[in-house]
């Protein structure tokens, strides 16, 4: 091999080299912009999630709140009954 021929094959491999790297660096910054969009998701189901728990928890409450005033509204009511069954009584 003649040192022209020697020397284009030799100057291909850097060409070669420098094109495989663009591709990486590109598929890096791919690789970085996504992995950033999919962290703004992440952050964002978060804060989803935290706000329907405190939704389901309000609610929680809530029904908590509803059964006891209906057990007193019941309490009530019996208490009603009975005085009116003792004032018929007498």
């Amino acid at each position: 091999m003649d040192h022209v021929t020697y020397c284009r094959k030799n100057s291909k491999r850097p060409r070669v080299f420098l094109k495989n790297q663009d591709k990486l660096e590109k598929n890096l910054e791919t690789l970085n912009k996504e992995m950033k969009r999919m962290n703004k998701a992440n952050r964002s189901l978060k804060n989803e999630k935290t706000t329907l728990q405190a939704i389901v928890g309000s609610q929680d409450e809530y029904i908590k709140d509803l059964e006891s005033g209906k057990e007193y509204f019941l309490e009530l009511i019996n208490d009603l009954n009975t005085s009116i069954g003792n004032e018929k009584h007498k």
